[in-house]
């Protein structure tokens, strides 16, 4: 993956995020597919995320400016903002059950997304190495990894462009 750092500027609508490019509707059917397939292009990758972030907001509701701050590659001081974070890293294998960072899992998503893009592969797992510290950095709620998430998300928001990784979300 290509860093999941901020959320798309987006509204929340009716129960519905909508952004630029896609309207999903909070139970992520219809044009939400659950699981990434091979190859595909930074809009599907983004896309997707969406969509894991249009589920986790139904557990983690967050507010109009949290999106905005978000998007804006703030993270909010709250905890609701942080554990929405956590549940998207959740969703997509990069935070295990214990609340930290999977490493292995971030990097066999990236393989399999990017099978013909062998550099940014490799720029991908520089980028996961190196926030895997965050995995070392004390906090106060354990295996919710909500904290953990938010140190995730900052880690890669500050690297990724240093690696030439564009920020997707």
């Amino acid at each position: 993956m290509n860093g999941l750092t901020c959320f798309p500027k987006h509204e929340i609508m009716q129960g519905q995020i909508k952004d630029s490019q896609t309207t999903m509707n909070p139970s992520g059917t219809g044009e939400l597919n659950r699981d990434i397939q091979i190859a595909k292009s930074e809009a599907e990758i983004r896309k997707w995320f969406i969509g894991l972030a249009i589920e986790c907001n139904n557990e983690n509701p967050i507010t109009p400016e949290d999106m905005t701050l978000l998007h804006e590659h703030k993270i909010p001081d709250n905890e609701n903002a942080k554990c929405l974070l956590a549940c998207v890293y959740r969703k997509a294998n990069w935070i295990n059950d214990k609340g930290m960072f999977d490493i292995e899992a971030a990097n066999a998503m990236v393989e399999k997304e990017h099978t013909d893009e062998p550099a940014k592969i490799d720029n991908s797992k520089k980028l996961f190495q190196l926030c895997k510290k965050v995995d070392d950095e004390p906090v106060t709620d354990g295996e919710k990894g909500c904290q953990r998430a938010a140190l995730l998300t900052t880690c890669m928001t500050e690297n990724a462009p240093k690696f030439g990784i564009p920020l997707i979300m």
